[in-house]
């Protein structure tokens, strides 16, 4: 499969950071290459061990629209009605609420598990789990499936099964959220765990080191 190639500016997150509907002055987050953006730069980190110790992908993304609803109505110029934000807890592709124009900030997050603590050991670039809001969302009820042996998550053995995260390697994130302020990008980037986008240099998927 062939990857269109990403845009090499960081426009998407300047114009994030100038979105009218959004309080001024914003911040972005999900910095190394650009003086103006660096300061504005603000990784929100949520690291209650009670909390989040074992969860899974579907418990962060619970967790994660949460944290999306409640904070629209301080950020937005525009308070959203109520009926505009239960739409931010509707995650799906073709139901998406106010966030869904804000940028990568409200609709993709990363999570770290112990594969990626022992990344930093087993692999050249260390690697994250990049979690998509809308994509691979599963209701309560269907969540209690078997995951097919040749992967981290989902049920089928299609190679594109859109399981809703990802890895990356974290020297990409700048890059990668960039690209993400355009959601469509999900679909040219995304790669069934444990493999890596199409253009990553490593040679091994996260949690090799645990085969033996």
């Amino acid at each position: 499969m062939t990857t269109p190639a990403p845009p090499q500016t960081l426009e998407g997150i300047a114009l994030s950071l100038g979105d009218i509907a959004l309080k001024q002055p914003t911040t972005w987050g999900f910095v190394k290459r650009s003086e103006d953006l660096l300061p504005r730069h603000e990784m929100i980190i949520m690291d209650d061990i009670a909390k989040y110790d074992g969860a899974t992908s579907h418990d962060i993304r619970d967790h994660f629209t949460s944290w999306v609803f409640d904070i629209l109505p301080d950020i937005m110029v525009t308070t959203p009605t109520e009926s505009e934000l239960q739409l931010t807890l509707v995650n799906h592709p073709h139901g998406k609420g106010r966030e869904d124009g804000l940028g990568t900030r409200y609709n993709f997050c990363l999570f770290v598990d112990d594969i990626c603590l022992e990344s930093v050991d087993h692999m050249d670039v260390p690697v994250v789990k990049l979690l998509a809001k809308h994509f691979g969302a599963r209701d309560p009820a269907e969540r209690d499936y078997i995951i097919h042996p040749d992967f981290e998550d989902g049920e089928t053995d299609n190679e594109e099964e859109d399981v809703g995260w990802m890895y990356f390697e974290f020297d990409n994130y700048v890059e990668m959220y960039d690209m993400l302020e355009e959601t469509h990008w999900w679909y040219e980037l995304y790669r069934r765990p444990p493999l890596l986008p199409y253009d990553s240099l490593s040679q091994q998927n996260p949690g090799y080191w645990r085969n033996g």
